[in-house]
């Protein structure tokens, strides 16, 4: 599939399910109509057989009840700016994301932008929480981090968690947003509609990076394992919500040159 110039496949790169999450990737949950791509959330159980982590050589089913719209890029990327369009999704226990992974290993990693909706518990009523939440339904739970190391053993995060608090101001709840990231060998910068909310210049981090022979670019809508059949109702039911996570455009130019004055 081609969209936005780039070529894609539904679901992840080795596969439509993860063993430890509760949905899977369907391509009734992507549609691409009049130049967007629209990224869903919909009930269809499915039930897979997955290798048993116990017991070496057997296997176990599991049942999906989820599907969620997920593709990457079968184009791989290193070094340039990147840039997507998007509105993204409102209900509760979503996980949009918008990210880079590498061609052939995981980690490294990079998250432009990753949010949460209904994580934890609120230190207050419920009625006063459903309010706040019809305010910011990310509850402050949207930014950009990176995973490094060499494979999953290894594994490091450096969450941006320290700009929590503005990371969400920066990104229209409701509305439309731009992303951006500029990927030069010195330096990863990210910015949310015109924002910057990171940029890492470390050389014993960008190496993992650097290192890479290109990374793909995923963009999924996804929940997590606390979403019920309540909140797939309440998503579809009010106005307010939307089950769709909204891709307008992805644009990628491997000339540009990062100048700190200009942006």
């Amino acid at each position: 599939m081609e969209y936005f110039g780039i070529h894609w496949q539904i679901g992840r790169p080795w596969g439509n399910h993860h063993p430890k999450h509760n949905c899977w990737n369907a391509p009734e949950s992507v549609v691409y109509k009049d130049n967007v791509l629209q990224l869903g959330v919909d009930y269809k159980p499915r039930i897979f057989e997955l290798p048993d982590p116990d017991n070496p050589g057997q296997t176990y089913k599991k049942r999906y009840p989820w599907s969620v719209g997920y593709v990457t890029s079968t184009d791989f990327f290193k070094y340039g700016y990147f840039r997507f369009e998007f509105k993204l999704p409102l209900g509760r226990h979503l996980w949009p994301a918008i990210w880079l992974s590498d061609r052939d290993t995981w980690p490294p990693e990079v998250d432009i932008m990753e949010g949460w909706t209904w994580m934890y518990k609120w230190p207050f009523k419920p009625e006063s929480a459903d309010r706040i939440y019809r305010i910011n339904p990310f509850a402050n739970r949207i930014f950009p981090s990176l995973h490094l190391g060499t494979n999953p053993d290894e594994h490091q995060t450096i969450s941006f968690k320290k700009l929590n608090g503005t990371c969400p101001s920066y990104l229209n709840i409701t509305g439309d947003n731009v992303c951006e990231l500029i990927w030069a060998p010195d330096r990863l910068v990210v910015y949310y509609n015109g924002h910057k909310v990171m940029e890492e210049t470390r050389p014993n981090v960008l190496k993992y990076y650097n290192e890479s022979k290109g990374m793909k670019i995923i963009l999924n809508n996804y929940v997590t394992n606390n979403f019920n059949i309540d909140d797939y109702i309440h998503m579809n039911d009010r106005k307010d919500m939307c089950k769709w996570f909204y891709i307008y455009n992805v644009q990628y130019n491997p000339d540009y040159k990062f100048n700190p004055e200009t942006k």
